[in-house]
């Protein structure tokens, strides 16, 4: 007990941000599966020992996703499905948990860093109230993204605090354990090249040399064995560009991101500095207040910046590398942009203006963090009403509630048919009211973990060109169901 009390009083500050983005993002606790999450489910249907270590076996099999991140993708539903059924709540306390503890460890890593009290109670309120962290709090198939954040902070600080080659191996692991959370993980030997120089001013090239080595083993098992997904290739989101002007576009859009700017503007950017008429008669006040602290955010970090230009330090210009290093995995793939890849980058964008900040006044200090505050705030709750982790999650938890309680049993070969509506919903038009319910259920693996065995098809009318005729295997469904409020 008296250790506890001692570590509160120590990290009182600390704990206080954690427990107040907790409470911010604790909607997020309500939320049910969708999209994705009824794949994994699906795969960890395993009834043998074999199909289990098939979690971690690179060459594809009946329990591989579309791509190699066995713990986070096969684990994490594996033992919280065999504990907790479909109960999302118990899996969202542990993705909480485990943010909460990335939170804690980023700190600690600042602090290690040799940086003041202040630079680092500043980072972690930037890191731990963005808005980028939505999509990675209510989207539980993005749980990849916080593991790959402690792992990789855990392999920071192990490699940081004890340089040695001692505790290489110790760092070797956590490396490979993020890299078994997600592919972005491969730049880590960069990130501990930079703090390396930033904090010793030398690089360890032996300690180098073996993150390199296992770097190299982990692209060859992940390109040349594992392979790629081929459905992916027919997706134009994964349409690679390297032209240099689209690169500088993609940038800024992940920096209109880390300072505030809600994901959903991407959509309505006209050019860089113009949005559609339509924004605003979406959103209304709400939109126009986001956009207003969006500006006035932007322009005040920017007299700022250019006020300390001359004075920028090497521990900036290496936040401002960490940023654009740990975007590079998807930074020339501009169709493919979203916040929820920007655990890593944010703490790079998260050190930057802590270092920035801590040079000012307390009123510059508190007037700057009290606009990054609101403006993230507001993003929040107009990501809230729009983001699709929200939507197909009620999708979802709507299904999930009409079949469970209307058709608890269903026989072999039955037929489920959505059919379109009039929903009078603004998205219809773009995705058709049946293929909206698609993407929440994911076509059919949301029956495949609701009827485990049994062989059902279905049916979305956005997705053929005729319906079936109605007979006793077919189930026809109004989507309107399921898309109303």
């Amino acid at each position: 007990m008296k250790k506890i009390i001692k570590f509160v009083k120590k990290y009182q500050l600390v704990l206080l941000i954690i427990v107040c983005s907790l409470v911010l993002f604790s909607p997020a606790l309500g939320n049910f599966f969708s999209g994705d999450d009824w794949f994994h489910l699906k795969i960890i249907q395993i009834t043998s020992f074999k199909e289990f270590l098939n979690f971690f076996n690179p060459v594809p099999n009946e329990q591989s996703t579309a791509f190699y991140r066995p713990i986070p993708n096969q684990l994490f539903f594996y033992i919280f499905y065999q504990l907790f059924k479909l109960n999302a709540f118990f899996y969202h306390v542990f993705v909480f948990t485990l943010f909460a503890y990335s939170l804690y460890l980023f700190y600690i890593f600042l602090k290690i860093m040799s940086l003041s009290k202040s630079v680092a109670l500043i980072s972690l309120t930037i890191f731990a109230f963005s808005h980028t962290n939505f999509s990675r709090l209510y989207f539980l198939s993005a749980t990849q993204e916080i593991m790959l954040s402690v792992f990789v902070l855990l392999a920071l600080i192990n490699s940081v605090k004890k340089p040695n080659l001692k505790h290489l191996s110790t760092t070797s692991f956590w490396y490979i354990l993020a890299l078994l959370s997600k592919d972005s993980a491969i730049v880590f030997p960069v990130l501990v090249i930079i703090f390396d120089l930033l904090k010793f001013k030398k690089i360890n090239f032996k300690k180098l040399f073996v993150l390199v080595l296992i770097s190299v083993i982990y692209l060859y098992i992940r390109i040349f064995i594992f392979g790629f997904n081929t459905t992916l290739g027919n997706n134009d989101s994964y349409d690679l560009s390297f032209s240099p002007m689209v690169t500088a576009n993609t940038i800024y859009t992940y920096i209109l991101w880390a300072v505030g700017g809600a994901e959903l503007l991407k959509d309505y950017l006209r050019n860089p500095i113009t949005l559609i008429g339509r924004f605003y008669t979406d959103f209304g006040l709400l939109g126009k207040i986001m956009i207003g602290l969006l500006v006035t955010t932007i322009i005040s970090f920017g007299v700022l910046i250019a006020k300390n230009f001359k004075k920028i330090s090497l521990m900036q210009l290496g936040a401002i590398i960490i940023f654009i290093i740990s975007l590079a995995p998807v930074l020339f793939f501009p169709n493919h942009k979203f916040t929820i890849q920007m655990s890593m980058s944010m703490m790079g964008f998260a050190l930057f203006i802590g270092l920035l900040l801590a040079k000012e006044s307390k009123k510059v200090i508190l007037l700057m963090l009290f606009l990054y505050l609101s403006l993230n705030i507001t993003s929040i709750l107009l990501t809230q009403k729009t983001h699709y982790s929200v939507q197909r999650a009620k999708i979802s938890s709507k299904a999930y509630k009409f079949f469970t309680e209307n058709y608890p049993i269903l026989p072999d070969n039955t037929k489920i048919v959505f059919a379109n509506s009039d929903t009078n919903g603004s998205d219809i038009s773009t995705w058709g009211s049946s293929k909206q319910i698609s993407h929440a259920l994911m076509m059919d693996n949301f029956f495949k973990v609701i009827y485990p065995g049994k062989n059902i098809e279905v049916i979305y009318e956005d997705l053929v060109e005729s319906l079936p005729a109605s007979d006793e295997s077919t189930i026809f469904l109004d989507s309107k169901i399921f898309l109303q409020n």
